[in-house]
């Protein structure tokens, strides 16, 4: 009975010995370090997510450094990797999926993934794909299954990964047949809030000046704005300064939604902002 007792002991001491032991301890005895978020990093890479709202936005993820394969190392961050996007986001597509290998050609980005891809969460994992890896080089992406298109995740139906497809679609007419649509990509310290909103009986310019002034709490007394060969030309009727976001939003919202060489923000009398944009081949 003794025997039994001290044996019941020995085993109690050395469970409740283990259950104290760090789990760190046992990573490095295993050799697996834990995954950290290094929020103290300088160095970022910016992919498209769900916050939890379920709205699309952009986030810098930190990183130790931008790889020279940013495609590979941003699928990463949305699958494998996804314990370092910040709190409070979540990739919509599904961990497990595989990127078996990709092709750039013609401004058309062919990912080869594995099927896990189609347990993914529908419309959102495909605006994540198209705002995730759409830019100045490439601007439509195609996913492929065993070198199969494909064209539906799962109860979403698509025909194609771009921008223009929008994202957090917001409503301001009912007359949907009617109406014009502008998608203002919003820049706010960190994060990018790209919107699609359907409006009508307003100019697509009018609507994305008076949309991104009135979203960042700019008031004028007034503005014109004029088209000459390609040139966007704002004139604010008002003696303001605009930050860096604001200046950020106008660039990739005229950048996505219009056709012109370049664009000249002027204040009273003095220019706030000007840029030159690059022709997409």
């Amino acid at each position: 009975m003794k025997k039994k007792l001290i044996l019941i002991f020995v085993i109690l001491f050395v469970l409740i010995t283990l259950i104290c032991i760090p789990k760190t301890t046992y990573q490095k005895w295993f050799g697996k370090e834990p995954s950290v978020v290094d929020n103290t990093s300088s160095v970022y890479q910016t992919i498209f997510v769900v916050d939890a709202d379920n709205k699309l936005v952009g986030v810098r993820v930190p990183v130790e450094e931008i790889e020279e394969d940013q495609i590979v190392q941003k699928w990463n961050l949305l699958t494998a990797n996804m314990n370092k996007i910040p709190t409070g986001y979540s990739s919509p597509i599904t961990p497990s999926t595989i990127l078996n290998n990709y092709e750039v050609k013609d401004g058309i980005l062919t990912l080869n993934v594995s099927e896990d891809i189609s347990r993914s969460s529908g419309r959102l994992a495909i605006e994540s794909l198209a705002w995730t890896f759409c830019n100045d080089d490439i601007q439509e992406v195609i996913l492929k299954i065993d070198n199969q298109v494909v064209n539906l995740i799962s109860d979403y139906q698509f025909n194609k990964i771009s921008k223009e497809i929008g994202t957090n679609f917001t409503y301001e007419t009912s007359y949907l047949f009617e109406a014009n649509y502008t998608t203002v990509v919003f820049y706010d310290d960190d994060k990018i809030f790209p919107v699609t909103y359907f409006y009508k009986d307003i100019n697509a310019y009018d609507f994305m000046i008076s949309k991104i002034l009135d979203q960042n709490d700019i008031e004028l007394v007034g503005y014109t704005y004029s088209i000459d060969n390609e040139n966007l030309v704002i004139e604010f009727n008002d003696d303001i300064t605009i930050s860096d976001d604001v200046k950020m939003t106008f660039e990739n919202t005229v950048k996505l939604n219009f056709n012109v060489d370049t664009m000249t923000i002027n204040g009273l009398d003095t220019i706030l902002y000007e840029k030159t944009f690059e022709e997409v081949n």
